[in-house]
């Protein structure tokens, strides 16, 4: 019996039932709060990494307020919001809770270790503060990863299937880290880090479909 099966039966009973559902209801919330002030949640709820290391331990949980596509639109981050729902729903059919839930919390985990070592192997001279919009973006990646063949329709019209979506976020998060800020950079490798380290420990069987797939004819 592998690790993930082990965690599922002794700590599966304590998965939050559709979270996609209060994750959805969170990033409106956020949406709501940073239209009307933009700054407060990077003065109150952001994973600041200096204000968490000197105690303000509840940015752990409140940095995922922050809703996808905010920093282009109101509108695209209504709709990413909306995009969000219907790829977890899709994503809890096949996992069910207790996997999406260890998902979420892998996430977490993750943008919290690599923010604290990069404040760290930098000396504390930068103030790290790692952007959630990727955290909330990297559902993408999952969902191509278990729906590899999906086909979607890019700017609503194109159709291209769900794994060269992949690809393509992940280039666009490649080209967006070269001369980035030590925050932007931090917080694409945390997103891309807890995709892969999910999909290769807990979801394997995807991984490996996902890469069959890609290479395929």
């Amino acid at each position: 019996m592998n690790l993930y099966y082990k965690l599922e039966r002794k700590f599966g009973r304590y998965a939050i039932p559709n979270l996609n559902k209060y994750m959805a209801i969170i990033y409106s919330l956020g949406l709501f709060i940073v239209s009307i002030n933009s700054t407060f949640y990077w003065r109150v709820f952001s994973l600041n990494i200096p204000e968490l290391l000197d105690g303000q331990v509840y940015r752990i949980f409140t940095f995922v307020v922050y809703p996808p596509f905010i920093s282009f639109s109101l509108l695209l981050s209504v709709l990413g919001i909306y995009i969000y729902y219907n790829f977890t729903t899709a994503l809890l059919y096949v996992w069910r809770d207790f996997k999406f839930n260890l998902y979420m919390l892998t996430g977490m985990i993750v943008y919290v270790v690599v923010g604290i070592i990069v404040y760290f192997l930098y000396g504390g001279e930068y103030i790290v503060i790692l952007d959630p919009s990727y955290f909330a973006m990297s559902i993408f990646v999952a969902f191509a990863f278990n729906f590899p063949e999906e086909r979607l329709y890019l700017m609503f019209f194109l159709p291209i299937r769900a794994k060269y979506v992949a690809v393509l976020e992940i280039l666009i998060y490649s080209f967006a880290y070269i001369g980035a800020s030590v925050s932007t950079k931090a917080s694409i490798m945390a997103s891309l880090l807890s995709v892969l380290l999910f999909m290769y420990f807990v979801d394997k069987y995807s991984f490996k479909n996902f890469l069959r797939s890609l290479f395929s004819v």
